[in-house]
Order: structure tokens, then C-alpha cells, then sequence
């Protein structure tokens, strides 16, 4: 059973891992202090790392309506380090080949170009070393190492985090 809560901001019912509340639109996740994990309002202690949540919570979201711009892009949250940066969508993707099998990792979302280029180089690296060793995996890194490539240099017009 869903417990409920209510809208820090409009005081109406919420649902919990509801994202935003359906009445006033108000971004309803918040981190925790110490490790940073999303949670929602509301909690006494953190599911993540047992921290007891205060009143030291804050949302880190922005309502949709408080975007800012940077130059043409907005200002939004990092999906990876939390941090309000201009983002881009990427799909970055990792292959490893094991003759029969392989290992594979991603990441997706809207990220900063910080994130955008550690994993760049990260999954970029490993599959350029280790992608190469079985069939599937042999085409797989041929189509892998360019889209990561092209993934990382459209990104590189965006503004460094702050």
C-alpha cells in the first residue's frame, strides 16, 4: 500500500514516488543532505544511508516554470551529480566482448557536460580496448564507438558546470 503525502507546497494529497504534484505542479522529489539520494518529502529517515532527514531537506528540482536559460539552453538538473547545469540527452554505451558472450553498460538521460565526459571517456576507452573479442561484440564496438563519439562532440558546445 502507497503512503500519502502532502504537497510541501499547495498542502494537497500526494501519492509516494509521485514526481510532481498534480495540482500545482510543484517538483515533490528532494535529496537527502548526506548521500544525496532522491527521497521523497516527508520521510524521517533516509532509505539509502539511515540518515535521519530535518528540516535541513531541500527540493533540488526547480518547478518547471523556474527554468533559466544559459546562453539558448536551460538550466536544469544533472540526472547524474544533481548539479544545475545546462544538460543535453545523451546515450553513452559500453561493450565488452567475451567470444561467446558480452557485457554491456549505458547511461541515458540529460546530463552535464562533465558527466557527458567522464562517461565518455570512461565507456569509450573500455570498449575501444575490450570490445573487439567475439563476433556480436565485433560489430557492436563498430557501431558503439562512433555514436559515443558523435554523443561526446555535440555536447562540447555546452557551458562547463557551475
Amino acid at each position: 500500500m502507497q503512503q500519502i503525502f502532502q504537497c510541501p507546497s499547495c498542502r494537497s494529497q500526494i501519492l509516494q514516488g509521485q514526481q510532481f504534484c498534480t495540482a500545482c505542479g510543484a517538483r515533490l522529489i528532494t535529496s537527502c543532505p548526506y548521500c544525496r539520494a532522491l527521497v521523497n518529502p516527508g520521510l524521517r529517515f533516509c532509505p539509502n544511508c539511515g540518515a535521519a532527514l530535518s528540516e535541513g531537506m531541500q527540493q533540488i528540482t526547480p518547478g518547471i516554470q523556474e527554468l533559466r536559460t544559459v546562453g539558448s539552453v536551460y538550466a536544469s538538473l544533472c540526472e547524474n551529480c544533481w548539479s544545475e547545469s545546462p544538460t543535453k540527452y545523451v546515450e553513452l554505451y559500453q561493450n565488452i566482448g567475451l567470444l561467446a558472450f558480452r557485457l554491456q553498460k549505458s547511461v541515458k538521460g540529460n546530463l552535464c557536460k562533465a558527466c557527458i565526459r567522464k562517461y565518455f571517456w570512461q565507456f569509450t576507452t573500455t570498449t575501444f580496448f575490450l570490445g573487439w573479442w567475439g563476433i556480436i561484440s565485433f560489430f557492436m564496438t563498430l557501431f558503439i564507438l562512433p555514436n559515443n563519439l558523435i554523443r561526446y562532440l555535440s555536447s562540447l558546445g555546452l557551458p562547463e558546470p557551475r
